[in-house]
């Protein structure tokens, strides 16, 4: 920030914040006594800006406030901007509250994001008192941080949008405006949007744009119901994905499949290798979550060797086929932060060219059925991903 940032500092004030307890109630947050006034503002909006490196992704910002704002009708758009000076903030804040329908405007800037304690100061601009700005700081510590800094901003902001009663907002201090701020001059607005699209926030993906992450997990599914129903291992991806807010997604990936053997009266060990590629869409389900739908093709190396002493009587106990097959599947993705998540997938599929396994005893001419993997199979796989 400028110079002029340490003016508005002083004015300011220091008020430390620690977030009310029970904001997992989003619909009325525990800040709001039982019973108080909160109007129903229905087709009003809000802008909220993220200022220089908050350490907050926008698009979980903007589902965390739609969550508080949902009952009140009240609209929310969050933006990302680079490390503007004061004037350029001031005046963006001003554009914003020109805009029909917009009733308040906040913008956010982190001031300490280092050994465990998350601060920074929320300012507010109404658009009916454009001359006047308020501030608060807040800070949190311990885990998960930027979670609670993100409910703590979402309660603040439904508090001083939705109270009723006129007059300044509640827990929010006045800050008078030096005069410099008055007589701005007219390019620096465009300057300012211009820098902000040039400059998103770094170190965390970018929210509307292309990602690539890989995982690694578990991976099990069904194979011959009366003899071998389940068989596990691991498996790994590569998957272009639509972002945070979900799009088009394709993705390519490889599984082991070895475990348990089968047992019977010729034992084999089967080992199989499986190739993989999808394509799909994702869907931004909720804040860090997204659902997948996807299809695809799968080829798969299927070799089974028997378990000594069987393999020196029986011929067919050794062999090696290729199976392949069309698929379907839908997946759960959580991300336990802006990086790094948890993927939970079922998929169905169908063998399009498939195999059976039969041995014949030495001396005897009849072959004897020993596996017959089903045309259509189920599979399940949960593992890890990280986004790059």
């Amino acid at each position: 920030m400028s110079s002029l940032l340490p003016i508005l500092v002083a004015l300011s004030g220091t008020s430390e914040f620690s977030p009310p307890a029970g904001l997992e109630e989003r619909t009325r947050p525990a800040s709001e006594p039982a019973g108080a006034s909160v109007a129903v503002l229905e087709g009003a909006h809000v802008v909220v800006g993220l200022v220089g490196h908050t350490g907050l992704v926008e698009v979980d910002v903007e589902r965390t406030l739609r969550s508080y704002m949902r009952d009140v009708g009240v609209g929310v758009e969050v933006v990302s901007m680079s490390s503007l000076t004061v004037l350029e903030v001031y005046k963006w804040a001003r554009h914003q509250a020109e805009i029909d329908g917009v009733t308040v405007v906040f913008w956010f800037e982190a001031t300490t994001t280092d050994n465990g304690v998350f601060a920074g100061r929320l300012h507010l601009l109404q658009r009916d008192a454009a001359d006047r700005v308020y501030v608060r700081e807040l800070s949190v510590e311990g885990e998960g941080r930027a979670e609670m800094m993100m409910e703590s901003l979402a309660a603040i902001i439904r508090a001083s949008t939705t109270s009723s009663g006129g007059g300044p907002p509640s827990g929010l201090r006045p800050l008078e405006l030096p005069p410099q701020l008055h007589d701005v001059a007219p390019d620096v607005l465009a300057r300012a949007e211009r820098d902000a699209a040039a400059e998103p926030v770094a170190s965390e993906p970018e929210p509307g744009a292309r990602e690539v992450s890989v995982g690694v997990g578990y991976r099990g599914g069904t194979l011959d119901i009366g003899r071998l129903a389940w068989q596990q291992g691991v498996a790994a991806e590569i998957e272009l994905g639509g972002g945070q807010r979900g799009g088009a997604l394709g993705s390519v990936a490889w599984a082991w499949v070895a475990w348990p053997a089968l047992r019977g009266v010729v034992p084999l060990e089967i080992r199989r290798h499986e190739l993989a590629v999808r394509a799909g869409y994702r869907f931004a389900a909720a804040r860090r979550f997204a659902i997948e739908l996807a299809g695809g093709a799968a080829a798969e190396r299927f070799a089974w060797s028997a378990i000594l002493p069987q393999a020196a009587i029986v011929r067919g106990s050794t062999g090696l086929k290729l199976r392949a097959a069309v698929t379907l599947d839908g997946s759960l993705r959580w991300g336990l932060t802006p990086r790094i998540g948890v993927t939970v997938r079922v998929r169905a599929t169908a063998w399009l060219l498939n195999l059976e396994i039969t041995v014949q005893r030495d001396g005897e001419s009849d072959r004897y059925p020993v596996l017959f993997p089903g045309i259509a199979s189920g599979d399940t796989y949960i593992g890890v991903f990280y986004t790059f």
